[in-house]
């Protein structure tokens, strides 16, 4: 049975179809060029850095830390309380610690697994991005994610109808994201989605030349 695919055009890539994929655990940190990326904790771990030494700690919580940390940062497990160790865990992160530290710190704590940053990047020298994500986060999960934020994959389109295909414009079926390169790898991806199919079974049609079309506008002068 052969099966058919194709690249899509990457100018057409919408990462929002894929952004589901990725674990609400994984973080990825904003900057001037990039938004962030399931980073509401990250923003409120932001302000409860920011307004510990500030008028707020001093004056509506009467330099309480225990008050502090209940009302910025309640963990993500039903409100579980902390524990004399946690608290004093955190007040002793921001006194000596910097954002980066107490961040990691805070997320380990409020999300009840540990926390370390990793770094993702596009075609760019300057296309980067901080994650912050579990330990336990493998390479796959982020070369996906960067995959999808950078648009660095390569989406295909695998036929899944009765119909026949003659070429790429026949092809019609459920798209998927790979970080795959090499040719021979991206088949043998595609065949495992058919139990019995080997990659010499794919018939892949891969975008070998794109052209650009440009309009010249002219006025009379």
């Amino acid at each position: 049975m052969k099966i058919y695919a194709k690249q899509l055009d990457p100018e057409f890539f919408d990462y929002r179809i894929y952004e589901d994929n990725v674990s609400e655990d994984i973080i990825v940190e904003g900057n001037r060029d990039y938004p962030g990326f399931h980073d509401e904790d990250l923003k409120s771990i932001k302000e409860f850095i920011n307004n510990y030494n500030s008028y707020d700690y001093e004056v509506f919580y009467d330099n309480k830390i225990k008050d502090y940390i209940y009302d910025y940062l309640p963990k993500k497990d039903n409100g579980k309380n902390y524990s004399p160790t946690e608290l004093h865990r955190l007040k002793d992160a921001l006194d000596n610690l910097d954002e980066t530290d107490i961040t990691l710190i805070c997320l380990s704590i409020i999300k009840g697994k540990q926390y370390e940053t990793r770094c993702i990047r596009g075609y760019c020298q300057g296309d980067w991005c901080k994650v912050y994500c579990p330990v336990s986060t493998t390479t796959e999960e982020i070369d996906y994610l960067e995959a999808i934020y950078f648009a660095t994959g390569t989406e295909i389109e695998i036929h899944d109808e009765d119909t026949e295909v003659k070429d790429e414009n026949d092809i019609c079926g459920f798209t998927y994201l790979t970080t795959k390169y090499n040719l021979k790898d991206i088949k043998e991806e595609i065949a495992s989605f058919f139990k019995g199919t080997k990659p010499e079974d794919v018939v892949f049609y891969e975008i070998s030349k794109t052209y650009t079309q440009r309009v010249n506008v002219y006025k009379a002068v």
